[in-house]
């Protein structure tokens, strides 16, 4: 049933009436409106220097404002794991400071005052400039949700902002730019893997065991110890992937395609391709 929306009493469907000639209103009632915007924003963000786009239905399609990070990655936070009476997440949350005000600051603000979530994009830090100019630029097709644990103005008017990041999301829509980056997404957790792929998990487990060693200028040797007792219990290829690219051995590319794999099993091929190189 058509919805009418009265302004200085003349109804919107009266408005359009007036203004659009019937063939036009005719093509528009025959039109499925919800699909022919999901197929827009798919082919908007379509690029082949992104991950391709999945066949995702709009049912979980969320709008945020976006956060733009220059030569930055941050694959999603493995969820608490508990040994014994332990409590072990060696990256409950990931925190961010000297956001000066710009779109991504001011998106932090809207977000602060709503839902506390974002978009996350990353970018090279050569492009971050293109995402501050008055020209509106394509958002990559993968990012990640993150909620506002934390927001600090500091001395300076900079923010510093602590995220708690969950899950990586599909782009689906850039619907503004001015004042910040607005856009739809879809949620996109790990899918449950049914294949047998306990020897490619042991094998990334023994590579990162072995290359352990080359942490010690970042991390002390307890904080290094911590993380691989962390480790051996993942028992899920993309979050091994994922907890496995923090390392500071992984460049931006590396990890913008391991956040773009979508396949968890083909995102650990990835890791291991890259720790045996």
């Amino acid at each position: 049933m058509p919805i009418s929306c009265a302004i200085d009493s003349i109804t919107l469907d009266e408005l359009a009436t007036v203004l659009l000639p019937i063939p036009v209103m005719i093509a528009i009632d025959a039109v499925d409106i919800e699909y022919v915007l999901w197929e827009r924003r798919r082919s908007m963000n379509a690029d082949l220097d992104r991950a391709a786009l999945p066949a995702t239905p709009p049912a979980t399609e969320r709008t945020l404002p976006v956060v733009v990070f220059g030569d930055t990655v941050i694959p999603p936070v493995l969820p608490i794991v508990v040994q014994g009476d332990r409590v072990m997440r060696p990256r409950a949350s990931i925190r961010f400071g000297g956001i000066r005000p710009g779109r991504s600051y001011r998106a932090i603000q809207a977000a602060r005052d709503s839902g506390h979530e974002v978009l996350v994009c990353f970018v090279q830090e050569r492009e971050i400039a293109s995402y501050k100019g008055s020209e509106a630029q394509q958002l990559p097709t993968v990012g990640v949700i993150a909620r506002l644990e934390e927001v600090v103005a500091q001395a300076d008017g900079a923010l510093e902002i602590v995220l708690d990041v969950p899950t990586r999301a599909i782009v689906t829509g850039r619907l503004q730019h001015d004042p910040f980056y607005w856009a739809t997404c879809v949620p996109h957790p790990d899918p449950e893997v049914t294949s047998v792929i306990s020897a490619l998990m042991a094998a990334v487990k023994a590579q990162v065991e072995s290359m352990a060693r080359t942490l010690a200028p970042y991390s002390t040797p307890d904080q290094i110890e911590e993380a691989l007792t962390f480790m051996r219990q993942i028992d899920h290829p993309g979050q091994l992937a994922d907890f496995v690219t923090y390392s500071p051995t992984f460049i931006f590319g590396e990890r913008i395609a391991i956040l773009n794999a979508l396949d968890p099993v083909e995102r650990l091929r990835l890791v291991q391709h890259k720790l045996g190189a």
